[in-house]
């Protein structure tokens, strides 16, 4: 009878001790935040070359012809790659003229009036908020009537 007794004391040890539960897979092992892992330092190989993309191969030398225009930019205005039709078409459309002014003037167009914009502009500008016209009812309904009429 002590022995089924200490047998049973010793189960219950170790079932207790956690690096048995580990093994075991009863318990999962917890990460330790404060622990850090000693990496190898980034070594940059010696063959590494960069070349200066205006020394590299395959790239022509502009002519002083070339370079002067550039300068003056009498170069065309047709982009690599387009058809004609296509650089006719961005042509009519402008599209080589931009306007300075673009991201404001789209933000101003684009622009509502929010709860946050009118709870500020009342409290803090005390300023109203815009109404719009008020529509008297009875006048377009006969304004509705005439148009059917006519």
């Amino acid at each position: 009878m002590k022995t089924k007794y200490l047998y049973i004391l010793s189960l219950f040890s170790v079932v207790g001790c956690s690096s048995f539960k580990e093994k075991v897979g009863l318990m999962r092992p917890v990460p330790n935040e404060f622990e850090t892992i000693k990496s190898d330092s980034l070594i940059v190989p010696r063959s590494t070359k960069i070349v200066h993309p205006s020394l590299a191969e395959g790239k022509k030398e502009k002519s002083v012809a070339d370079q002067a225009r550039d300068i003056l930019g009498l170069r065309p205005s047709k982009p690599k790659g387009l058809h004609q039709a296509e650089a006719n078409l961005l042509g009519r459309i402008a599209a080589n003229k931009r306007d300075p002014k673009i991201k404001y003037k789209i933000d101003h167009d684009t622009k509502e009036e929010t709860i946050h914009d009118k709870v500020q502009n009342a409290l803090v500008f005390w300023k109203k908020s815009k109404k719009g016209d008020v529509i008297d009812p009875q006048k377009e309904q006969k304004k509705l009537k005439e148009s059917e009429k006519a």
